[in-house]
């Protein structure tokens, strides 16, 4: 496989996860408006569905978003984006695209 051949999968890769994202979890994009930038990409990489940021402790997530962006995100976004993953309701559209979750 070439090297454009790879760079092209993996934008693929990430564009598909960014698309699956928004039909999951809509309400991510209340707390990070621009969801190709840094701290959200690595949010959506380490927790790929929204239980998985229901469940996170605002102090742990929040130190964790803090560094990845040198404080511009603190524990009042972490814990608006944990209340929001956890009166998440998945829409009807996404469920006809990723059937079983």
């Amino acid at each position: 496989m070439s090297k454009t051949t790879l760079q092209l999968a993996i934008l693929q890769f990430r564009i598909e996860g960014v698309l699956k994202y928004r039909l999951l979890f809509p309400e991510f994009k209340k707390v990070m408006k621009d969801i190709k930038c840094q701290t959200p990409l690595y949010i959506h990489k380490k927790y790929p569905i929204p239980e998985d940021i229901s469940i996170l402790v605002k102090d742990v997530l929040g130190a964790e978003m803090k560094k990845q962006n040198r404080g511009k995100f603190r524990e009042q976004h972490a814990s608006m984006l944990i209340n929001l993953a956890r009166n998440i309701s998945i829409s009807e559209k996404a469920l006809q695209v990723f059937p079983g979750i």
